[in-house]
């Protein structure tokens, strides 16, 4: 399964991906806190963090990575990073 590329609204995560039809290793969650790490990982997707200045101090172990925001991130880097984290591929920051 190759990652596929879509944007889903927090309420709606699990409605979304079970429509798409989507395993949780077929697509990447978003979050800024460790809440929402620990949802995203309760759904199964690998997650990106980009906390912001309430959230900075928070514990995002087991995150795929951690940017200060979202900015130049390109669907390459994520397809590389997804792939390199099901091969068990250390995560470089």
């Amino acid at each position: 399964m190759t990652l596929q590329a879509l944007i889903l609204d927090v309420d709606g995560t699990l409605a979304d991906t079970g429509r798409a039809h989507l395993p949780a290793s077929g697509w990447v969650a978003f979050e800024d806190s460790a809440n929402g790490l620990a949802s995203a990982h309760e759904a199964g997707p690998a997650t990106v963090i980009a906390p912001n200045e309430f959230t900075a101090h928070h514990d995002f172990r087991g995150a795929l990575r951690v940017l200060p925001n979202l900015s130049g991130l390109s669907l390459a880097q994520l397809r590389q990073w997804h792939a390199d984290a099901r091969q068990g591929t250390p995560a470089h920051a």
